[in-house]
């Protein structure tokens, strides 16, 4: 027992031992990209080779202290898509340690503060990103880091905490332009302490003033020769679009992500909601207004399963129907569910309804175990969806796009429920979750180092790129500043010069296969080697 609560006082180091055994299993260890991050690596790459700073046109954020360090571990160690990923591994780990530093601030018991470092590190959706080098795993401490040092400011006010505050934003920032909503987020917690007045209202909007010019400088002076992509600024350039569509389309679409959204969400924090599954239960039936709400939400979870065409609970990028991808291969549509028997579809339909009301048992928490003064983690929360979320799913909301939200949303969560946590549910319900993001994200590394072995066997050939339709990520790292990308695409959309040599799990309509590349996946799939098909000659 005492060796026990020895080893919660080392709460982020065993939960950093563990990571590291799982990176172990998973094996991060391959020169190929994965999903968007040829286009980080991309510039990179060219960075290191020319000399020339340019920004990918498939990227639709800054990127820069991304691109910044990794110019300088490939400076020091040479290129390498396996060291990019490191870089990544060693961003989750920063972030581990901030978020441990976070739950220490609020003053979270140690066991509690284990299980959500557990549930945050290990969750799917954190394990396949950090074996990336997508810029969202990268902005995660910088985030971490700059509301850390927030919260330090606004409890003691020492100017140090203010300046490291500040210089961890200006990072998120010019990484990932979101990080903006700190700025304003520190104006609500400056005010959650001091008296609103003209002296402390200036001071809370420095931050935000020194977000805007630090923006400035970097659009005059970094990017001032630099060709922008239309894709900068989240694809604000889409929004025309938006306007110009009908009104019944936009809150179809609005409502569509948002929904999807918080069944994921859901998903992902229902090791801690389920403790309070009966609470809720007790709630919905002593309110009237929350009895309406549930069943409202219900019927639009029913809307969005019978019109979205979709019973999964989530939307894109990183999560299918049998794995976390995504697996972007001619032949291979990874949310084709037709593959799916009818016990793994009913599965996945319940999984919606468990997701949502996973999503209302936590957000009843949050928003209505308040005293007269909302603490401040409500707060954060609630701007978080207000100023992040509800934006984008006006636009497009990828799963992805929810990790920026994980951490804030088990805080506001355990900083508002006040009954005790069943550690035996959370462990039954983590087990499984742990389980899946380990054995999916090791299946979507073989699967793309077979890919690889296969492109390398056709280059060895001195077969020419432009002739293989390699997949997203192959012809993408070749091709992507060559031709333009389709936003309306149908099948495939990617950047096929002469598909004479096609790279594909299945044998395609006019193909014979050349040979094949073996894996040993984990998880259940219906194929289990990458082939390289070639056309067949006419006759």
């Amino acid at each position: 027992m005492k060796v026990l609560q020895q080893l919660l006082t080392y709460n982020w180091q065993v939960v950093v031992f563990f990571l590291f055994l799982v990176e172990f299993l998973i094996n991060p260890i391959g020169e190929f990209a994965l999903n968007d991050d040829w286009a980080y690596a991309r510039t990179v790459y060219d960075f290191i080779n020319t000399g020339d700073y340019k920004l990918s046109f498939w990227q639709s954020i800054f990127g820069f202290t991304q691109f910044a360090v990794g110019v300088i571990f490939c400076k020091l160690f040479c290129f390498s898509f396996t060291l990019l990923r490191c870089i990544s591994i060693l961003c989750l780990v920063i972030s581990v340690y901030f978020f441990d530093k976070i739950l220490k601030q609020f003053r979270v018991e140690s066991s509690l503060r284990l299980m959500l470092l557990l549930l945050f590190t290990f969750n799917p959706l954190t394990i396949s990103l950090s074996n990336t080098f997508l810029s969202d795993i990268f902005q995660m401490p910088l985030t971490l880091a700059s509301f850390f040092f927030m919260l330090k400011f606004v409890s003691n006010e020492k100017w140090y905490f203010f300046v490291l505050f500040n210089l961890f934003l200006i990072l998120a920032i010019l990484n990932r332009q979101n990080g903006i909503v700190f700025s304003i987020i520190f104006l609500f917690a400056y005010f959650h302490q001091k008296n609103v007045n003209i002296k402390n209202g200036l001071f809370a909007l420095l931050p935000f003033s020194i977000s805007i010019f630090f923006i400035w400088l970097f659009k005059a002076f970094i990017l001032n020769n630099t060709e922008l992509a239309p894709n900068l600024n989240l694809q604000w350039y889409q929004f025309e679009n938006i306007v110009s569509s009908s009104f019944v389309l936009i809150i179809k679409k609005f409502f569509y992500y948002l929904i999807t959204s918080s069944l994921m969400l859901g998903l992902f924090i229902l090791p801690l909601s389920i403790s309070k599954i009966k609470l809720t239960f007790t709630k919905l039936k002593s309110s009237f207004v929350l009895l309406n709400i549930f069943g409202v939400y219900v019927l639009l979870i029913i809307g969005k399963l019978i019109f979205s065409g979709s019973i999964l609970p989530f939307v894109g990028n990183i999560f299918y129907h049998v794995g976390a991808g995504p697996i972007i291969l001619t032949g291979f549509d990874t949310n084709y569910l037709n593959t799916m028997g009818i016990s793994a579809k009913i599965l996945w339909i319940l999984l919606n309804f468990i997701g949502g009301f996973s999503f209302l048992a936590s957000t009843i928490m949050i928003f209505l175990n308040q005293t007269k003064k909302i603490n401040l983690t409500c707060k954060v929360f609630l701007l978080l969806l207000v100023l992040y979320l509800l934006p984008l799913c006006f636009n497009y909301v990828n799963d992805r796009y929810l990790f920026y939200l994980l951490p804030f949303y088990f805080i506001s969560f355990i900083d508002s429920a006040n009954v005790n946590f069943n550690k035996l549910y959370f462990f039954i319900l983590f087990i499984p979750l742990l389980y899946f993001s380990v054995v999916s994200t090791h299946d979507y590394l073989e699967i793309n180092r077979s890919r690889k072995n296969a492109t390398e066997y056709l280059l060895n050939k001195n077969i020419t790129a432009n002739k293989i339709d390699g997949g997203f990520e192959f012809n993408a790292w070749y091709f992507a500043g060559s031709r333009n990308y389709n936003p309306h695409h149908k099948g495939r959309w990617w950047w096929v010069q002469d598909d004479e040599y096609i790279i594909s799990p299945f044998v395609y309509d006019g193909y014979l296969t050349e040979t094949e590349f073996h894996f040993s996946p984990w998880l259940f799939f219906h194929f289990t080697s990458i082939k390289v098909l070639k056309r067949e000659a006419i006759r």
